[in-house]
């Protein structure tokens, strides 16, 4: 499924199966949601390359997640830490490792060009 959409869709849809009842539903959407977010912040940095191209890379990646909104990722991570299916934990950790990344790329942006 995160291969066959783009990411920010894919976020909308996946953001309303993670709060749904069954455990397994709810695991495997957050397993996909941190999936999707952690290829959205690799693949741009990759199609851009590393040193020269960052700071349009972590724009791009910062302009998609800022459009779904890191409130909306930050609010779905923390309701998944205390899942009891340890797939929607790990997920959780993932997605906080991924917006966190995301935001400290952006600040090293910020600092080079100052």
């Amino acid at each position: 499924m995160v291969g066959s959409m783009t990411p920010l869709p894919l976020l909308q849809k996946l953001r309303v199966s993670v709060s749904h009842k069954n455990l397994r539903i709810k695991a495997k959407a957050a397993v996909s949601l941190s999936k999707c977010v952690s290829k959205m912040v690799n693949e741009e940095m990759e199609e851009f390359g590393m040193e020269k191209l960052i700071e349009v890379a972590a724009d791009l990646v910062n302009e998609e997640m800022e459009e779904f909104g890191m409130e909306k990722l930050i609010e779905v991570a923390a309701d998944l830490v205390n899942d009891r299916l340890p797939e929607a934990r790990d997920a959780a950790r993932s997605i906080a490792t991924s917006v966190y990344e995301a935001i400290i790329k952006d600040v090293e942006v910020e600092e080079k060009m100052e």
